[in-house]
C-alpha cells in the first residue's frame, strides 16, 4: 500500500492541516498550502519561479538525479522502459515522457533526440516544475544555460539516449 503523505503545516488554531499532499510534490505541503506560500513570497519579495524553485527541498531534486542506472520495475509496461525525454526543434526543447519511445517520437516533429532520464509522469511534471520559468507552451520550453547544463548532466549520467534506450529495453528483454 502506498505511504499517503499528509500536508505538514500548522494551522493558526494550532491543529495540522492533515489534508493529503499531490504525489509529485517535492515537499509536505498540500494544494492549497502550497500555493499560499507561493503567493506570499511574490507579493512579499517579488520572487520569481527561478528564485522559488530555488528555495524548496534540493534534496528532492537531488534524489532524483541519483535515480539508478536503469528505470524501476514498475516503470516497464509490454518491455518498454517509461522515460523522460529532451527533444530539440528549432531553438525550442520539449520535455516528455513516454513508454514507447520510439513511436512516440516518430508522431513529433524534432531536429533532435537530446536525452532520456528513467522516469513517469510524475517525474515528468517534476522536470515541468522545475523548469517552468522557461515553459513557452504546454511542453516546450525555451533553451537556456540551466536547461542545457541538466540534459548534459544526464547524457553524462546515463549516456547517449538511443543506446541507453536499446541497453534498458534489450536488460528487460534478457530478463523474460
Amino acid at each position: 500500500m502506498p505511504h499517503l503523505r499528509l500536508c505538514q503545516l500548522t494551522q493558526s488554531d494550532s491543529r495540522d492541516c492533515q489534508k493529503p499532499v499531490p504525489d509529485d510534490f517535492p515537499m509536505d505541503l498540500c494544494e492549497t498550502h502550497a500555493l499560499m506560500t507561493a503567493a506570499v513570497m511574490m507579493e512579499r519579495g517579488g520572487a520569481t519561479m527561478k528564485r522559488l524553485r530555488s528555495m524548496y527541498d534540493t534534496s528532492y531534486v537531488r534524489r532524483l538525479n541519483r535515480e539508478t542506472e536503469a528505470p524501476r520495475a514498475e516503470q516497464y509496461i509490454d518491455g518498454f522502459p517509461s522515460v523522460v525525454y529532451y527533444i530539440r526543434f528549432g531553438a525550442n526543447i520539449k520535455i516528455g515522457t513516454s513508454r514507447k519511445l520510439i513511436s512516440r517520437l516518430a508522431q513529433i516533429p524534432h531536429d533532435e533526440l537530446l536525452a532520456i532520464e528513467p522516469g513517469d509522469v510524475a517525474h515528468e511534471r517534476q522536470r515541468h516544475w522545475q523548469f517552468a520559468e522557461n515553459r513557452i507552451h504546454g511542453e516546450w520550453f525555451e533553451a537556456d544555460a540551466d536547461l542545457e547544463d541538466h540534459i548534459a548532466h544526464i547524457v553524462e549520467m546515463y549516456g547517449p539516449p538511443h543506446s541507453a534506450h536499446k541497453r534498458w529495453t534489450d536488460a528487460v528483454r534478457n530478463a523474460a
